[in-house]
């Protein structure tokens, strides 16, 4: 995928999403939270794109059917597609079960996610390995604000009643 087919697709988009891991150490959280408020700028530039934030937990037994997991086959559909990677990013892990002696499968998220819809289907996913190259959820918020400035709607400012924001 190059980047042309990356702003088209992401020039589609009526939906971010950004996950984030819900405990996190108070440096960390700070640029979590700077990343999240550019995205919800980002968005706020169209009134076509709403923004939805999430928060997950750092992994979870591969047993949970949870609406993460779900995402995460979502994701993992999309890079098939794509031909790009999610790893090492989301990792399938052999873990101990907290107060048990038997070990498990267990996903583990990253510390941030931004994936991109166009109804329910995935356009993007950052961060994903492209090739040789890692690109982070900076670099997707990046192809984003370009995406969005060909837009026909760029440079539209939502309305106080239009506010798309849910987090």
């Amino acid at each position: 995928m190059d980047t042309r087919n990356t702003l088209r697709e992401l020039s589609e988009v009526d939906r971010a999403v950004l996950y984030r891991r819900e405990e996190l150490p108070a440096p960390i959280s700070k640029r979590v939270d700077a990343i999240e408020q550019r995205l919800g700028e980002l968005v706020g530039q169209s009134v076509n794109t709403q923004l939805e934030t999430n928060r997950w937990c750092a992994r979870e037994p591969l047993t949970d059917a949870s609406e993460y997991q779900q995402a995460y086959a979502e994701f993992c559909h999309w890079a098939a597609e794509t031909g790009c990677s999610l790893q090492p990013f989301f990792a399938i892990r052999e873990c101990y079960t907290t107060g048990k002696t038997d070990r498990g499968d267990w996903l583990v998220f990253p510390v941030l996610c931004l994936a991109f819809y166009n109804g329910e289907r995935v356009k993007a996913v950052y961060p994903h390995r492209q090739e040789s190259d890692d690109l982070t959820v900076e670099d997707g918020l990046s192809r984003l604000e370009t995406a969005l400035a060909t837009r026909p709607d760029a440079g539209q400012a939502r309305g106080a009643d239009k506010q798309a924001v849910k987090v």
